[in-house]
């Protein structure tokens, strides 16, 4: 349809392609990625060696895609957040 004037476009909800959950974990991820620089925690390390090699977008998509799976695993086995001891 062409963009006349009267004409409009309608966008559902089905046709947007994320969800709230879904953008709040990506919106989390890149501030996380936004503030690791100059820390050394084993988890800034990472992102940053990750930032390095893949940039920034692909390593928000890594840190958001590694806490929606440990958000799913939390909630299918009913479980706390266990830390990992290094």
């Amino acid at each position: 349809m062409d963009n006349d004037e009267g004409s409009y476009c309608v966008i559902t909800s089905a046709a947007r392609s994320t969800s709230k959950p879904t953008k709040t974990i990506s919106c989390s991820a890149r501030a996380v990625l936004k503030n690791c620089q100059g820390k050394t925690d084993s988890l800034s390390r990472w992102l940053q060696a990750l930032i390095e090699r893949h940039g920034f977008n692909k390593a928000a998509v890594a840190l958001a895609n590694k806490n929606a799976r440990i958000l799913w695993a939390m909630a299918t086995q009913k479980k706390g957040y266990e830390t990992a001891v290094a």
